[in-house]
């Protein structure tokens, strides 16, 4: 599937990713739900931008008691896009009332909703479906992730999600929450 029903050369402009846990174990407050599941979000932006830089002046970022959202630009800095901006926002929440925690991305006003379920031959496998009905199968991203990382040790393939990768996924995380915490002083 392309991006979401987005055509590979086609400028992202606006990118959304919504997010889920139905935990609602005891301690479990505002920041560590988002540091709990921002991390996925944010990797799927990192993906898709390759190289970017996020604009900290641009960051905000509203918590709430089950739910962080945080709004920002980021550039896209690789050679085909020359510092092409993009409005994104990620929504984390906590929600116990729904059957299967919501994972959905939105690219240009497209959204693809993210499941994980055992296929037709009992494979656990991710399934992403569009807004224009329809369905991909692929392999589970987890076990795309731990093959990628065994046979990089191996020396058969470079590594999908670098040490630098999970770096900067961090900074983000930080950066914005601490925008939240300047949001809350205020407020």
């Amino acid at each position: 599937m392309d991006r979401a029903g987005v055509a590979p050369d086609t400028p992202v402009r606006e990118w959304t990713m919504e997010m889920e846990t139905k935990n609602v174990r005891p301690g479990r407050g505002e920041e560590k739900i988002w540091l709990d599941l921002s991390p996925h979000p944010l990797s799927v932006l990192q993906k898709m931008a390759r190289v970017a830089r996020l604009h900290q002046e641009t960051v905000s970022c509203t918590v709430r008691a089950h739910e962080t959202e945080a709004r920002f630009q980021i550039s896209f800095l690789d050679a085909a896009r020359d510092d092409e901006r993009c409005q994104a926002r990620v929504i984390v929440r906590v929600n116990p009332e729904r059957a299967t925690p919501l994972r959905r991305f939105t690219i240009n006003g497209h959204t693809v909703d993210v499941a994980a379920r055992k296929n037709a031959a009992g494979e656990f496998r991710a399934f992403l479906s569009s807004d224009d009905g329809r369905e991909t199968e692929m392999p589970d991203f987890v076990d795309s992730l731990i093959s990628n990382f065994t046979a990089a040790c191996q020396g058969h393939e470079p590594l999908l999600v670098t040490g630098e990768d999970g770096a900067q996924n961090v900074a983000w995380q930080l950066q914005i929450l601490q925008a939240a915490n300047r949001e809350k002083q205020q407020g």
